[in-house]
């Protein structure tokens, strides 16, 4: 699996989708569906060659451990489906 083009691709649907995309750096970012909302997911590289990505815990007010782990395209394809169905039934308040 090509790490860039899966960040890119993450990115990507995240940003049509609504989502708002915070950089810490080149293999790893925030996604945050609005700033008052409570899905975020910190989507980072691992040591291990793969993507992990963990979802905003507002009790504990830190991302848990990783939730998610992409190892393939496929992967990538059901993230992004998560991202796409989190923004289509969030709450709107």
């Amino acid at each position: 699996m090509d790490l860039q083009n899966s960040f890119r691709i993450i990115k990507e649907v995240a940003e049509e989708n609504g989502y708002l995309i915070e950089v810490r750096s080149e293999e790893c970012y925030e996604i945050h569906l609005g700033v008052h909302h409570g899905v975020d997911f910190l989507v980072e590289s691992n040591s291990s060659g793969y993507i992990q990505c963990g979802q905003w815990d507002e009790n504990g007010e830190r991302y848990s451990r990783a939730v998610y782990s992409i190892r393939s395209t496929t992967d990538v394809i059901q993230f992004c489906s998560i991202l796409i169905n989190s923004a289509q039934i969030r709450a709107r308040r």
